[in-house]
């Protein structure tokens, strides 16, 4: 996967209000994921506060994920992978 960053604030906004609309499930995998700032950081709150309640998820994070996510106050808990704020 590589970068998460500001290049792709345009595609996580248009998914960010289709999940909101449509009340979609989100299920994330950032395993591949290299770089990961607090935008991203950012990006993810945004997409678990559109999705519905208990249907957003991440199945797995690298460590610059979980760097960065620790480092912004945010853990996994539960339900599993769940993001806690």
């Amino acid at each position: 996967m590589g970068e998460l960053d500001l290049a792709l604030a345009e595609h996580v906004t248009s998914l960010r209000g289709l999940v909101e609309a449509r009340g979609l499930p989100v299920a994330v995998d950032l395993s591949e994921v290299t770089f990961f700032g607090a935008w991203a950081a950012d990006a993810l709150v945004a997409l678990r506060a559109a999705a519905p309640a208990e249907s957003f998820t991440v199945r797995a994070a690298s460590e610059p994920v979980r760097v960065t996510l620790d480092a912004c106050g945010l853990t996994f808990g539960a339900p599993a992978h769940a993001l806690q704020m």
